[in-house]
């Protein structure tokens, strides 16, 4: 069986790559986008690509599926024989497909955008697609990885 959220014995508990994840989220440079520092340097550009590449190295590596081993004993398989006998549905595991979550994220984004696309001044409409672009660039990295 394969896991993210148990420690095998090649990888981290959540605790270990909740840890990691922060310490990855630390060395963004934050202060360039709450104006502790020039957001237009020259070389923030290219330490951003550098740390979007290293970032998505670490963390693929981090959150990748280990081996770990089975539960299938205990008193929950128990439960669970029970609850399929009187219940054949409610043993059945719930699971959303790509093609369901997809357009509830999409339509949530643009209703939150949309919203602070229209409360905001210029000033916050460029803040807006600045962090929105590193955001996408992100999540597009994420799903390029199959994270």
């Amino acid at each position: 069986m394969y896991s993210r959220w148990k420690a095998g014995p090649t990888t981290f508990g959540p605790v270990g790559r909740i840890l990691i994840t922060l310490l990855v989220a630390a060395f963004f440079p934050w202060g360039s986008f709450v104006g502790f520092g020039s957001a237009l340097g020259p070389l923030l550009l290219w330490y951003l690509m550098g740390y979007t590449f290293l970032a998505t190295f670490v963390l693929r590596h981090v959150w990748r599926k280990g081996r770990v081993e089975d539960p299938g004993s205990g008193a929950y398989e128990g439960l669970r024989s029970r609850v399929a006998r009187r219940a054949p549905r409610l043993a059945r595991p719930i699971r959303l497909d790509a093609r369901v979550i997809l357009p509830i994220l999409a339509i949530t984004a643009v209703v939150v955008i949309g919203l602070g696309w229209a409360r905001s001044d210029t000033a916050g409409r460029y803040y807006m697609v600045a962090i929105g672009g590193v955001i996408g660039g992100g999540a597009f990295l994420a799903w390029w990885n199959e994270l």
